[in-house]
C-alpha cells in the first residue's frame, strides 16, 4: 500500500473502493425493493437505504446540498465535496446543520478525505461511524477504509486488527481479504498472507491487476499467480 494518493497503486485502490461502494449501493437498493411494497428508488440510478431514509426526512434545499456533495465526489472532485459538506454543517439552522452528521453524508466525507490523502481526518470520520457499521450491513465497507487509513498512518498492526475485528458483513468483499493479505505480508506473516490473497483472487480475479503492481505482496505473488 503506497504512502500517497498520487501513487498509481493508491489511485487504483481508491478507484476500487469507489466501485465497491457503487456495487453495494445497487445491492442495498435491490434488497430494499424486494422486501418492501414501496420501492425506495424508482429512478434509473439506485440509491441506498440510508440515502432514501435521509431524503425522506429533509427539505428539498438540504437534499440539493447533499446531492451536490455526493455528485462532486463521484466526479472525483473531492475538494468540492468537502466544501459542500462544510457549508452544510455551518448552516445557521441546527436541523439542517445536523444533516452533515448523517452516516450517508459522513461516508462521502470519509472518502473525500481519503482521496486527498488526509488519512488522520478520514480515520476520525470512520471511527465515528463504528456504531452504524455494527448495526447496518450497508456500511460494511467502512472497516476496510479505516484499516487502509491506519496503514497509511504507519499503523499496519492496528490496520490488521481492525479487519480481524470487523463484522461478518465486511468479509463478503474480496478487498477485505486482499487488504488483510497486504497487512499480514507487511508484518512478515507470509503463510496467512498467501492464504488470504488466494481467497481474494478466488472472489475477484480482477485483483490480479492490483497484485501485479503491489510491492507489498511481491514476496508472495509467485505463490498465487495461478489462482483465477
Amino acid at each position: 500500500m503506497p504512502e500517497s494518493p498520487n501513487c498509481p497503486l493508491a489511485v487504483a485502490i481508491l478507484a476500487r473502493f469507489r466501485l465497491n461502494l457503487k456495487v453495494m449501493t445497487e445491492h442495498a437498493s435491490s434488497a430494499a425493493a424486494s422486501t418492501s411494497s414501496t420501492p425506495i428508488a424508482a429512478a434509473a440510478d439506485p440509491i441506498s437505504r440510508s440515502e432514501a431514509s435521509l431524503y425522506s426526512r429533509i427539505s428539498s434545499s438540504a437534499r440539493h446540498c447533499v446531492e451536490a456533495a455526493t455528485g462532486y465526489w463521484e466526479l472525483g472532485m473531492s475538494i468540492e465535496t468537502l466544501r459542500e459538506i462544510r457549508e452544510l454543517a455551518a448552516n445557521p439552522d441546527p436541523a439542517v446543520a445536523m444533516i452533515a452528521r448523517e452516516p450517508h453524508v459522513q461516508r462521502f466525507l470519509l472518502m473525500a478525505f481519503m482521496d486527498l490523502g488526509l488519512w488522520a481526518s478520514a480515520l476520525s470520520v470512520a471511527d465515528g461511524l463504528d456504531e452504524v457499521v455494527r448495526l447496518h450491513d450497508e456500511f460494511s465497507d467502512i472497516p476496510l477504509k479505516a484499516a487502509f487509513c491506519l496503514h497509511e498512518l504507519g499503523r499496519t498492526r492496528d490496520a490488521r486488527q481492525c479487519l480481524y475485528d470487523a463484522p461478518q458483513a465486511s468479509r463478503d468483499n474480496a478487498l477485505y481479504y486482499y487488504d488483510l493479505a497486504c497487512y499480514e505480508c507487511r508484518l512478515g506473516q507470509h503463510d496467512p498472507a498467501a492464504r488470504l490473497l488466494t481467497e481474494a483472487l478466488r472472489r475477484d480475479a480482477t485483483l490480479h491487476t492490483l497484485l501485479a503492481e503491489d510491492a507489498n505482496l511481491a514476496s508472495i505473488r509467485h505463490l498465487v499467480t495461478s489462482v483465477g
